[in-house]
């Protein structure tokens, strides 16, 4: 597929870094997220990727890595892994970048969802098609996982969101990016639970509109956003935004699971 230009400059402009300061270090870098699903944004999306390297990064490796992954200006943010047959979890530790910031502690986007983006739709500036070499998750710990998102960061996310708006007049102002955050996360999860795929927040869009209609308006709206649009959101809307994500919820709990 085509990438965004830009993105792919800012990638290829870390890759050229990391191969600077470390030589042979990356075998394989593979972009994910925003960058290959059309949903890439300047000025708002990140760059995702993921690193195969040769070696288990340690000691000056990670010295280096850090130099190279200095915050500032947009965010590559990404993981690198050595063994694609034992991709580390959210609970374990991983050279990663998050948020332009280097770390080595716990990866939190190192989940079932981010393997499966990576084998699906991830795409190589260098080393082979992921589909070629990372394996398929597990279905039933997708599914768990999935689930365990739903239950646990936005069913919190959601009570939050309603104990923010209790007190605040209706036409009182609500964040745009905040609110398109809640009103579309959910959705995506939801549709992988479906189809097995994972999509972009945009296509998110499309897809809870369709999946709950009265709420279409306001999902429109967030699309739009996303894309550069002045919208404006009130607590109107975050309110309704909590009653979409519960919603949500409660419906991924009622689908089967695949056999």
């Amino acid at each position: 597929m085509s990438l965004p230009p830009a993105a792919e400059a800012l990638a290829t402009d870390r890759l050229n870094a990391v191969d600077a300061a470390l030589p042979g270090l990356v075998e394989a870098f593979w972009l994910t997220g925003s960058a290959v699903s059309g949903d890439w944004w300047p000025g708002v999306s990140d760059v995702d990727f993921v690193a195969l390297t040769s070696r288990v990064p340690t000691g000056d490796d990670l010295a280096a890595l850090a130099a190279v992954h200095v915050p500032g200006g947009p965010h590559v943010d990404g993981v690198y892994v050595s063994d694609l047959t034992d991709l580390p979890s959210a609970g374990e530790p991983a050279p990663h970048v998050q948020d332009g910031v280097f770390a080595t502690g716990a990866c939190g986007s190192c989940t079932p969802v981010a393997w499966l983006e990576l084998r699906t739709r991830g795409v190589a500036l260098r080393g082979p098609a992921p589909v070629e070499v990372v394996p398929a998750p597990d279905p039933a710990a997708l599914r768990a996982w999935l689930l365990g998102n739903l239950h646990g960061y936005w069913s919190q996310e959601a009570d939050r969101l309603e104990r923010a708006l209790a007190d605040r007049p209706e036409d009182q102002p609500l964040s745009a990016m905040g609110t398109c955050w809640v009103v579309l996360g959910p959705p995506r999860l939801h549709a992988t639970l479906v189809t097995g795929e994972v999509i972009s927040k945009s296509d998110a869009g499309e897809y809870v509109a369709r999946l709950l209609p009265r709420h279409a308006d306001l999902v429109e709206r967030c699309v739009a956003a996303r894309a550069g649009a002045d919208v404006a959101f009130t607590t109107v809307d975050g309110r309704e935004a909590v009653a979409l994500m519960r919603t949500v919820i409660a419906s991924a709990d009622a689908l089967p699971a695949a056999h």
